[in-house]
């Protein structure tokens, strides 16, 4: 049963100890990864339903492909997403790590797949990601008929929040703290937000995933993202004004950057209508 949701050496762990693989569910601490495709309605509208069944399947193919490669374990798909996660049915330790370097290499894939479509004249799609780290149940959940192994609990509702929260970014990857503070030392990350999600009452700091320690970025890129950070720290001391001459330097490097758009809109609207003494930078999303 395994085998279709996890690399062969875990299977073969799993035959050798079974009592690694207890059925029902438990807690365990884990990082849950959840993709989506966007405008995904849109793009599927245009698609006759042989080729839209051919692209997902190339495309589902793919992404599972890199998941399974980076011991994970593919938990379901739900239309065209992909919800996965790390840290069992076998313990990995760097459970966190394994999951963003997916994510990192699922959208370096889309990057060599948006190539070939542009030169088949197919229209082209992003993809955005949401991860989580914390605990979970974990277990084998459904009917006497069928169930599936899987995931449960808040730590994985909010990894699926996190991925729709990318849309108000204009960004591709997003991780939760708990998962940052794991991966902090191995991967290049930027502040986006203290964000409280849809459905939720507690906030919660998240970051965009950029790139793993020792990739080679253009150094207009490492300029840009130093000067975001700059121009986040004047906005978190409410200087709302120094943030935006900074963000702006950021946007004359990369004029489509998403957060940089998103704090310089904040930060007018501040000036005109400044926080209460209190204000903690917290911003409540309203939208999945």
């Amino acid at each position: 049963m395994f085998s279709r949701y996890v690399d062969k050496s875990m299977v073969d762990e799993l035959i050798a100890n079974p009592d690694k693989l207890r059925l029902g569910g438990e807690k365990k601490f884990v990082t849950v990864f959840f993709s989506d495709i966007a405008g995904f309605s849109t793009f599927s509208e245009k698609k006759e339903p042989e080729e839209l069944v051919t692209f997902l399947n190339q495309y589902l193919s793919a992404m599972t492909d890199s998941v399974i490669a980076n011991k994970g374990t593919l938990d379901k798909y739900i239309g065209d997403a992909v919800m996965a996660f790390w840290g069992a049915p076998i313990p990995i330790e760097n459970h966190a790590y394994l999951a963003c370097k997916t994510a990192l290499l699922q959208q370096a894939i889309i990057k060599k797949m948006q190539e070939k479509w542009k030169e088949e004249g197919q229209p082209l799609i992003d993809v955005r990601i949401g991860i989580n780290t914390g605990d979970m149940v974990v277990g084998n959940v459904g009917g006497t008929q069928r169930f599936d192994y899987t995931v449960m609990g808040d730590n994985v509702n909010l990894a699926s929040r996190l991925e729709g929260a990318n849309k108000a970014y204009g960004t591709k990857i997003m991780i939760s703290d708990s998962t940052h503070e794991l991966v902090k030392d191995q991967f290049m990350t930027r502040e986006l937000d203290r964000l409280v999600v849809k459905g939720k009452t507690q906030p919660v700091q998240v970051f965009e995933l950029v790139a793993e320690v020792g990739d080679q970025l253009e150094e207009s890129k490492m300029n840009s993202l130093r000067l975001y950070c700059d121009a986040m720290a004047k906005y978190r001391h409410r200087d709302f004004t120094g943030a935006i001459e900074i963000f702006k330097k950021v946007l004359e490097i990369n004029p489509d950057d998403g957060p940089t758009k998103v704090y310089i809109d904040r930060s007018t609207h501040y000036i005109e209508s400044p926080p209460d003494d209190n204000w903690d930078g917290v911003f409540r999303l309203t939208t999945k």
